[in-house]
């Protein structure tokens, strides 16, 4: 059996949905991009980043880049209550808690054998998405399967 990224998603929304209490829900983080989020803020979603399979190895010894892609609405176009210092401040708060979350588990046996953080995240300016602005950035870990 090798190792699936696809349960690699599933096992990372159940660890890191909880700990992300900038989160209204836990239903506002996906493993997978969704095509719309509704006017929700904040929303947390995961996308696959590339994959290491290293020669002569087990096929259940491989390495995914995950992208963590953390978005809080930047102004609400309406006139709601979303503005750019609490957007700012929201997205902020998201990544500590996801750093936070990847430091207090760098191995979850059983999940997988190391997690850490690939390069700098990129964060973006505003972008539109479905008539709302969101500030936007991009948290890509490193994790290597049993």
């Amino acid at each position: 059996m090798t190792a699936s990224r696809k349960q690699l998603r599933a096992d990372l929304k159940a660890y890191f949905s909880p700990l992300i209490t900038a989160l209204q829900s836990e239903d506002d983080f996906y493993k997978y991009e969704p095509a719309d989020y509704k006017s929700r803020s904040p929303i947390v979603f995961l996308n696959s980043g590339g994959a290491a399979h290293p020669a002569h190895t087990k096929a259940l010894d491989s390495e995914f880049l995950i992208n963590v892609h953390l978005l809080a609405l930047y102004a609400d176009l309406n006139g709601g209550i979303y503005n750019e210092e609490a957007a700012s401040n929201l997205l902020d708060d998201m990544e500590q808690q996801l750093s936070a979350a990847v430091e207090a588990k760098r191995t979850y046996p059983g999940k997988w054998q190391f997690i850490g953080f690939e390069g700098d995240s990129q964060a973006d300016e505003p972008q539109q998405v479905g008539g709302d602005l969101y500030l936007h950035e991009v948290v890509t870990l490193r994790v290597r399967m049993y």
